[in-house]
């Protein structure tokens, strides 16, 4: 269509009603430049927002807006999904509208000019090479508030601030083990990160955590700065490497000297409360487990590597997490089959693991320490082993005997043999026979790339606790095979795939809505210093986010923090959980909870999700809790794309 008609059209279309329609669904941060550009139009035919938004058909044709001036840009057909059937998963019937060819810079909105609602308009959003930047930027600097026993200042906070958590009598500074009761002598085992949204903290819950995040400054450098706003910024070090080491700190803390590494640190009974520090509650440190061991080795040799770079800033770590992955995997060597810790006592989730992922921990190990040392010895245990682990329970997944990859199975393991494959040194057959493995589990990704009209496709039984990260790992298995070489011609389309699962938590959802955090348009920009008074949030321009979730600081009882009506919101860049189809809150013998929660339940499996941060009974923390294993996905996929 020319241009000059465009123009026309835009001031016949500007007496029309221009209301927002949730129905019009985009990546609400928006999309690079060269990038593939799909908006999604929604009739909503099962689920509660059915009558929220109402009967709505686009009609033939959708335009893009200039949000400076409401000018259009861009007109282009509309295109009906799959023949007008109904998407179980969702509910929705759906359009597509493709505007790929628009990559002028700007800020825009989507626009139907005819249809059942005329005028009807999407969230702004935004094409740019940075327009990741920010997004990234909140996610990263979640971590900070997820901080242990160390004061949360305005300066680098916000309005998110506490003093140091979890430092008081029979805490952190001085835990003992629990076994059946307190035992032996109180260790220091202070620092680290909150775990979720509880108060907890878990060594065998960074093995994908700390790899993702390691991962992604190691592929990915130019997508992380130094000037995100934390006490460690402008040191010359990326925060989000300065943000792994108040980690990193904590798991040594963690490990004894004979290179066993305790499990967790938490609570025989209940925590929480806001802010943190109001938690007095005694804690204790749990006995060992070779899943911390493993985990512990694993994440300091792969840190080891990359702050080997960094050593004019902090002298001695890289030999120090070097010297800690050493011991660590010289005590699962003595200690060959699976150590579990008495788990008995702790009201914290059980972090023991079967002996299969127990023994594919062990590979991850390995292959990160032989990328580091080069020990021939290390190689062989992964030679020997890569195929052939403790035995799996009938249907259960192994990538090399199945064939394929798995985002939701055996990860742990298929993140070990990412390492080994990059490994300088490795047996060339056994680098062959993963890259054949991945290649199979990418190509399903690709294989339904349109069977999901928001184009990021899963099964529906993945719409489950942490669905969330489970999206972020469909997308990054196109990541990795681009990485490792894996089809070389496939390379663009693998990358295209990948941006999709982004899009999904960008916004282009069932839900229209942003899944992190309190990143609304009317927020206060994420600066370092930050000062304490002004708007609330990240300010990252999207219309939609999240305003609730379960955590144990940002509680749904705190007014200052939860929901939409509150003074300030969560703090920003948190990742929810995610819909959930198989949450369902407890049922009491006291009658406390005897009814449904709609939403999430009673609904197709895209939208079993609610805004909300309830505790017991309703248990909303298995939909909308956060999780530094979640967050590391998305680091992991966003990074990707955010670099220059």
């Amino acid at each position: 269509m020319p241009l000059a008609t465009l123009l026309v059209c835009a001031a016949a279309w500007a007496a029309e009603p221009q209301g927002l329609a949730e129905t019009i669904v985009v990546d609400q941060f928006g999309w690079r430049p060269a990038d593939r550009k799909i908006v999604v139009f929604a009739q909503p035919v099962k689920g509660y927002n059915v009558a929220a938004w109402g009967t709505f058909v686009p009609g033939d044709t959708f335009v893009v807006c200039r949000a400076s001036d409401g000018a259009s840009v861009f007109a282009g057909p509309v295109t009906i999904w799959n023949s007008g059937t109904v998407h179980e998963q969702s509910g929705d019937r759906a359009w597509h509208g493709d505007f790929s060819a628009l990559t002028s810079p700007g800020t825009y909105y989507v626009q139907v000019p005819g249809g059942t609602r005329p005028g009807a308009r999407s969230f702004d959003f935004r094409i740019a090479d940075d327009v990741y930047a920010v997004p990234l930027r909140a996610a990263c600097r979640s971590y900070y508030y997820q901080r242990c026993g160390t004061d949360l200042t305005e300066a680098f906070g916000g309005h998110w601030v506490h003093q140091a958590c979890h430092v008081g009598p029979g805490q952190d500074l001085g835990a003992s083990v629990y076994d059946g009761g307190p035992q032996g002598s109180p260790r220091d085992v202070h620092g680290g990160w909150h775990d979720a949204g509880d108060y907890r903290k878990y060594v065998p819950f960074t093995y994908a955590t700390l790899f993702d995040l390691l991962t992604a400054v190691e592929w990915f450098p130019a997508a992380f700065g130094d000037a995100t706003g934390i006490p460690e910024s402008g040191n010359g070090v990326p925060d989000l490497l300065d943000e792994v080491k108040w980690e990193l700190d904590w798991m040594l803390r963690m490990q004894y000297p004979d290179g066993s590494v305790a499990t967790t640190v938490g609570v025989t009974g209940g925590d929480g409360g806001s802010p943190p520090e109001v938690d007095k509650g005694l804690r204790y440190q749990a006995g060992v487990s070779s899943p911390a061991a493993s985990s512990l080795a694993r994440a300091c040799a792969q840190a080891s590597r990359l702050f080997a770079s960094y050593e004019s800033v902090y002298h001695g770590y890289a030999k120090t997490l070097r010297k800690a992955a050493v011991a660590s995997w010289g005590w699962l060597e003595k200690h060959p089959t699976n150590v579990r810790y008495r788990h008995q006592g702790f009201s914290q989730a059980n972090a023991n693991v079967g002996d299969a992922d127990d023994q594919d921990r062990r590979i991850g190990a390995a292959a990160e320490l032989f990328r580091l040392t080069g020990d021939v010895r290390v190689r062989r245990f992964i030679d020997d082993r890569y195929a052939r682990f403790a035995p799996r329970k009938k249907g259960d997944h192994h990538p090399m005997t199945r064939g394929y990859f798995d985002a939701s199975a055996s990860m742990d393991l298929q993140m070990g043999l990412v390492t080994y494959a990059l490994a300088p040194g490795a047996t060339p057959k056994v680098v062959k026979a993963i890259k054949k493995s991945l290649a199979g589990g990418v190509s399903t990704v690709m294989a339904y790339a349109d069977a999901d009209p928001y184009l990021a496709h899963m099964w529906d039984g993945h719409y489950c606790w942490g669905s969330n990260s489970m999206k972020g790992k469909w997308g990054i298995l196109p990541i990795w095979a681009i990485r490792l070489g894996v089809n070389p011609t496939m390379h663009v389309a693998y990358r295209a795939r990948a941006a999709e699962y982004l899009h999904y938590l960008h916004g282009r959802n069932p839900l229209n809505l942003v899944y992190l955090s309190n990143m609304g348009s009317q927020e206060r920009p994420l600066t370092a210093p930050m000062a304490p008074s002004g708007p609330r949030g990240a300010n990252a321009g999207v219309g939609k986010s999240v305003t609730a979730f379960f955590h144990g600081w940002f509680c749904d009882k705190c007014p200052l923090y939860n929901g939409a009506g509150s003074t300030w919101g969560p703090a920003p860049g948190f990742l929810t959980g995610g819909p959930n189809m198989f949450y369902k809150p407890d049922r009491n013998p006291d009658g406390h909870l005897d009814h449904d929660i709609v939403p999430p339940q009673n609904q197709p499996p895209m939208k079993s999700y609610l805004d909300w941060g309830a505790g017991w009974p309703e248990n909303s923390w298995e939909v909308t809790e956060n999780g530094i294993y979640y967050e590391a996905s998305y680091i992991l996929l966003a990074a990707a794309f955010a670099a220059p």
